[in-house]
């Protein structure tokens, strides 16, 4: 009985995280083929979960808009943990980022792009008071492409590079 019964624990503690990890975006499986679908804010901020050479492969789509009024904004990759993989914006909007951070770096809806691709994005009345490289879509970029990609809002830096799409290339 003892058996019957931790085996069946086991089979629903299984089922429920993979519901649980399914949950964290509206569908897809991350690949270019089926993209993990981004429809809320909180499926935005679950993009963070996939920083790194690690993730490089991993594909985002954004299939509704997105609106951030009432959060604080920590962006999206830093430095050390970079976002390196595709979000496609599908023409949705983001808007309403606000992003308080006067004595960080890297300051955006992504705080730093390395070999990412983002495209067909409307980024809409982000607010950022920032440090160095603050940009509505990213604070620094490196070896990216970006395309079809429009900012409007307030961006300012207290110091070097910043700028209303990126901070610094």
């Amino acid at each position: 009985m003892i058996y019957k019964t931790s085996v069946i624990l086991c089979v629903l503690m299984l089922l429920l995280g993979t519901a649980n990890s399914n949950a964290q975006f509206a569908g897809g499986s991350g690949t270019a083929d089926a993209p993990w679908e981004v429809a809320t804010l909180q499926h935005l901020n679950n993009v963070r979960n996939y920083l790194g050479e690690d993730h490089a492969d991993k594909h985002f789509i954004q299939t509704a808009d997105i609106d951030a009024a009432g959060n604080t904004w920590e962006p999206i990759g830093s430095r050390s943990a970079k976002f390196m993989g595709t979000y496609h914006g599908n023409d949705f909007t983001i808007s309403n980022i606000t992003i308080y951070r006067p004595e960080a770096d890297d300051n955006g809806l992504f705080g730093y792009l390395e070999g990412a691709r983002v495209s067909n994005l409307n980024i809409t009345d982000i607010q950022i008071n920032g440090s160095r490289y603050s940009g509505g879509l990213a604070g620094r970029v490196h070896s990216s492409v970006l395309s079809f990609i429009s900012v409007t809002g307030s961006i300012v830096g207290y110091d070097d590079d910043t700028g209303g799409v990126i901070g610094l290339v």
